[in-house]
């Protein structure tokens, strides 16, 4: 499939869909916990509680075709900054879970310990979906499968 000449707002619902599959691929049985609140709002694309070992959440973050990560107040979005609203009070991973403070506090503590995987999930034009693996500053690290409990079969 070829979707360059869509909108948007299209193609994020397209990078969302075909991620969103990448995810049930990759991740059989992870329950989504949470979610930004719409297509195209600033946030958590999706929150994912998995059981795998060392793994108890992964933070999605959805991007298409050339569409990148961006700086903010809080530092680059997906760092764990970011996530916590280091600068703003913006607390993206309790917005994600529709402000229920234990779940929140369980990613929290999850996050600190190491038990977290962040994910950019990129889908290109032609609807190929590559996932990568982001550090606590929300940069890319080399080699997801080695990155990855859960990518490299470690989990």
């Amino acid at each position: 499939m070829d979707f360059r000449s869509l909108s948007n707002p299209q193609k994020s619902i397209v990078g969302d869909m075909l991620g969103g599959e990448k995810i049930k691929e990759l991740v059989p049985g992870a329950e989504k916990i949470g979610r930004s609140p719409g297509i195209g709002e600033t946030g958590i694309d999706d929150l994912y509680k998995v059981n795998k070992p060392g793994v108890d959440y992964i933070i999605v973050e959805y991007k298409f075709g050339a569409s990148k990560l961006k700086g903010t107040v809080d530092g680059m979005q997906m760092s764990d900054d970011w996530l916590r609203g280091a600068n703003t009070g913006y607390d993206r991973i309790l917005e994600s879970v529709n402000g229920s403070q234990k779940v929140a506090d369980s990613v929290d503590a999850a996050l600190r310990a190491g038990r977290v995987e962040k994910w950019l999930v990129h889908t290109d034009p032609f609807g190929q979906v590559t996932v990568g693996v982001l550090d606590k500053n929300g940069k890319f690290i080399p080699n997801p499968a080695q990155a990855s409990k859960i990518i490299g079969g470690g989990g």
